[in-house]
């Protein structure tokens, strides 16, 4: 099956079985009736749920990070029979499955088992020009996206109105978040503007407007000497800098350097950077800062910052990643790499394109292992040999500030950590 097929199948699949669901929910009448032009088209018996049920979650876990297939698909369930909620799913996901022939493959299995299993015959109607997808209206896209940003955070539903009390933010009760329309009638600015701020959004990313960025994504291009104070400060306050979410956040932080999986000679050779051989690795690496802002409920929140990707192997981009990592190392956070698929994932995560679920779930053992000197309080005090590997990376630091930036920046976390006491 072609990319295009493969997408259809899977949005006309899905649109039943949301259909099912929804039917046994509200009891087979007026549902029923209203959604009988589309369960027509089905022929055969009732589909198989194992097969539908692994479809439906190979697609999310696949896209949990991409905001418009995560619209989409959250838009076809709330409502399956509305007006080009299968036509935008089937549009979105041609696009990706052109460029991920291994994806493709894997639902075509899961759609022919789900049809063999069910006795499904599925009449596809006409597929609108690629070219002028159809898309959910903007205020229904802005009620999934509210939802789908707690949902990255580990806040669930239910959840919602508590911990908004607990930060302090607008009001939203249990009933406000039991329909889309009752929830679209309470989205006012006040509301996406606390939650933009809580969870440090791309500003327009909710609104769908501007940029449309899910997360903001930081440069520390020739200006690492501020990464210090983004860190310790920047990074927690709730708008004013004397006042932090959390002070001691940072002790519980993770820097994580992004940089792509394969080498550019072999599909299954790891890219491992080094800093004895930066200038014949031709790799990008970024970073995602993941810092806790709050505990809720037992557990923490992270707020989630992108940093742009540099080239390791230019040598003024190599010695500012590397000062990165040992500034991050100073300020007491937890330096880690990982490794994405492609160059292009890179790009598309540290720019802030997608939001970087990978790192949502527990802390675990690095892809890799960054290589960086230790900036004690007194680096004269570290061993010759370790002196003699890092001198021309030492001096560079020396010379741009980055000692005193820790300091600096050290200091005003403690003067915010003390007026917050």
């Amino acid at each position: 099956m072609d990319p295009a097929t493969i997408a259809w199948n899977v949005a006309t699949l899905l649109a039943q079985k949301f259909l099912d669901g929804a039917a046994e929910e509200a009891g087979r009448g007026a549902w029923a009736a209203v959604t009988r032009p589309l369960r027509d088209r089905f022929r055969g018996d009732p589909l198989a749920t194992d097969s539908l049920r692994q479809l439906e979650g190979t697609l999310r876990d696949r896209f949990r990070g991409d905001p418009q297939v995560t619209d989409s698909l959250r838009q076809l369930e709330a409502t399956p029979s509305g007006q080009g909620r299968e036509a935008s799913l089937a549009n979105v996901l041609v696009a990706r499955l052109a460029g991920d022939p291994q994806l493709a493959d894997e639902l075509a299995r899961l759609i022919e088992r789900a049809k063999a299993e069910g006795g499904v015959h599925i009449y596809l109607p006409p597929q609108p020009a690629l070219s002028a997808p159809a898309s959910p209206s903007p205020v229904a896209q802005l009620s999934s996206r509210f939802m789908q940003v707690f949902e990255w955070h580990k806040v669930y539903p239910g959840e919602i109105p508590d911990f908004l009390e607990q930060v302090g933010g607008p009001r939203v009760s249990h009933h406000d978040l039991s329909t889309e329309q009752h929830l679209i009638e309470r989205l006012d600015t006040e509301l996406l503007d606390f939650t933009t701020e809580t969870f440090a959004l791309g500003p327009d990313w909710l609104l769908q407007g501007g940029t449309a960025k899910v997360l903001r994504s930081r440069d520390f291009y020739k200006g690492v000497e501020r990464l210090a104070d983004f860190l310790l400060v920047q990074s927690l306050s709730t708008g004013d800098r004397a006042k932090p979410w959390n002070p001691s956040a940072y002790m519980h932080s993770i820097l994580y350097f992004i940089t792509e999986q394969s080498s550019p000679l072999s599909s299954f050779r790891r890219n491992e950077p080094s800093v004895e051989d930066f200038e014949s690795q031709t790799i990008d690496i970024g970073a995602i800062y993941k810092v806790p802002i709050l505990e809720f409920r037992g557990r923490e929140v992270y707020r989630y910052y992108a940093i742009r990707a540099l080239p390791w192997s230019y040598w003024r981009s190599n010695f500012q990643l590397v000062a990165m990592m040992a500034i991050a190392d100073a300020c007491g956070v937890v330096v880690s790499g990982r490794h994405l698929p492609s160059s292009e994932d890179v790009a598309d995560l540290c720019g802030g394109r997608r939001f970087p679920v990978e790192l949502t779930d527990d802390f675990r053992a690095p892809d890799w292992r960054p290589q960086y000197p230790y900036l004690d309080t007194d680096v004269g005090s570290e061993p010759e040999w370790y002196q003699q590997k890092w001198s021309k990376y030492l001096s560079y630091f020396q010379d741009q500030g980055y000692f005193e930036s820790i300091r600096e920046a050290k200091e005003s976390r403690d003067r915010a950590w003390l007026n917050d006491i």
